[in-house]
């Protein structure tokens, strides 16, 4: 007769968490009430780090047709709420957006 074990490891929740931002240079969030994560193990959309640049175009009061630039990005302050989710280790922690 042969025996079949399989050893099922039980890894964290992966799901949504919420954490707080507690340093902006350099960026530290915490998350509970002893985890702070590190700038080094968080990763930022695009939103956060350089932006975005949007076109806009428009016609001034002269009737010029004009083409520019807006640049929208977020800036993280003290005290923001954002939320996180870690990957399958909590090693990593991927910032979704600020509530």
């Amino acid at each position: 007769m042969l025996k079949c074990i399989i050893k099922i490891e039980t890894l964290p929740s992966t799901s949504p968490k919420v954490g707080e931002v507690i340093s902006v240079a350099p960026l530290k969030v915490k998350w509970g009430e002893q985890i702070v994560i590190t700038a080094d193990k968080l990763v930022l959309p695009k939103l956060f780090t350089s932006g975005y640049k949007i076109p806009n175009r428009y016609q001034d009061t002269e009737g010029l047709m004009i083409d520019e630039y807006l640049e929208w990005k977020v800036d993280l302050r003290l005290g923001d709420r954002l939320i996180l989710v870690p990957d399958e280790y909590l090693k990593i922690w991927y910032v979704f957006d600020v509530i």
